[in-house]
């Protein structure tokens, strides 16, 4: 989801060290995420409607498309030269290429839990011979 953070915060008169306390991150971290335009996590989003009030937070919230994500790369200058179509495509393989890494580290996941599952097997095995 998107929200407007920076106008979320001078709206209301909050600093960054405000809204980062309430998200348990830096106030730098707040300062590049209002720098980008980024998106915060639903969760993210929660702690900011636990901390200030849901109705204060939702006004500054919507959906997240992918125009939203150029104009934010052209005020940063992220663009260059680059006409909207080309950085839709680009962030189109970022989705791809970061799906592939999800489903590698949840591989990995795996292998780790398989792993662990047969050092308890062999505990077990290793502490009933010990015990007889």
């Amino acid at each position: 989801m998107v929200i407007k953070l920076k106008e979320f915060r001078n709206a209301y008169g909050y600093s960054q060290q405000d809204l980062a306390e309430a998200l348990g991150v830096s106030q730098s971290a707040v300062s590049r995420t209002e720098g980008v335009g980024a998106e915060l996590t639903g969760p993210q989003i929660e702690k900011l409607c636990a901390k200030f009030g849901k109705d204060k937070v939702m006004k500054f919230v919507g959906d997240s498309d992918e125009q939203n994500i150029v104009e934010a790369a052209k005020r940063k200058g992220a663009l260059g030269e680059l006409s909207p179509l080309q950085v839709i495509r680009i962030l189109q393989e970022t989705i791809e290429l970061q799906k592939k890494n999800l489903e590698a580290q949840q591989q990995i996941i795996s292998s780790q839990s398989n792993l662990i599952e047969e050092y308890k097997k062999l505990v077990e095995d290793m502490k009933k011979e010990i015990h007889g």
